[in-house]
């Protein structure tokens, strides 16, 4: 797939893990999917999930919303793990 997938890439922390906490020492969680859209030349970040099957859930929710074609990237292997195409609005 064409596309910069460089701003995608990195691993950012997203949400605090309240488990973590150890005096005054936070432990941050990085979700491990990103959710992009391919808008014309290239895939927009949309959002991160921590495991699979939620960013399958999250993106079959987008999809049913508007057109266009939503891609899962996963940041352990750098891939591309799955792919939807919103179907169409018919008239």
């Amino acid at each position: 797939m064409a596309g910069n997938l460089n701003f995608a890439c990195d691993h950012r922390p997203v949400k605090m893990d309240p488990v973590g906490f150890t005096g005054n020492k936070e432990r941050m969680l990085s979700a491990a999917y990103d959710i992009l859209k391919k808008d014309a030349a290239e895939l927009v970040w949309l959002e991160a999930a921590y495991d699979l099957e939620t960013a399958k859930s999250r993106v079959k929710e987008l999809a049913a919303r508007g057109d266009g074609e939503y891609v899962i990237f996963d940041q352990r292997t750098r891939r591309i793990v799955a792919s939807f195409t919103a179907p169409s609005a018919r008239i």
